[in-house]
């Protein structure tokens, strides 16, 4: 498999394709700039023909994630070490997996919790849709041109979202 390192967009739109299973190793960020072109907004999509695993120190991933098989909030979970992903995960995107997800992650408050009446119940992991992934696909994932300031969107059959 793929292993993608700290990844930091700051200007324009981009979609990455991996063949067969991605493991993201550090967190996934969006700059935060002011922007006067709508070509020039940041985003990224990360789309897989096998499954996606987040690493256990990852704490946030700014993109929109689609696999062919599943997704994974952390990639070293097994049976004897449950709480091995201690820290939060927050995905600003979306996530979409063929196969289902694995949320494995234990909340770092939940996990810390000692005193009666506290909630072991909180998820380990925040998952935020950004606007700007359904109004302006990413990359390849649409039918939007832009062409200086003259926007057209085209609505047809081949709008839908990416089938695996």
């Amino acid at each position: 498999g793929q292993a993608l390192p700290p990844i930091t967009v700051s200007n324009g739109r981009f979609t990455l394709l991996v063949e067969g299973d991605v493991t993201i190793n550090g967190n996934i960020a969006i700059s935060s700039n002011l922007y006067t072109k709508l070509e020039n907004l940041p985003q990224l999509a990360i789309v897989a023909s096998g499954n996606v695993k987040i690493a256990k120190d990852v704490t946030s991933v700014e993109s929109t994630i689609y696999s062919a098989g599943y997704i994974n909030t952390c990639a070293s979970y097994n049976a004897t070490n449950q709480y091995i992903c201690k820290k939060n995960l927050s995905v600003l995107g979306s996530l979409v997996a063929k196969n289902g997800f694995l949320f494995t992650r234990a909340n770092s408050a939940s996990y810390n919790c000692t005193t009666l009446g506290c909630d072991k119940r909180e998820p380990g992991e925040l998952i935020s849709l950004l606007p700007l992934s359904a109004l302006l696909p990413p990359p390849g994932l649409d039918v939007r041109s832009i062409n200086g300031s003259s926007q057209s969107t085209v609505i047809d059959s081949a709008e839908y979202q990416p089938r695996f």
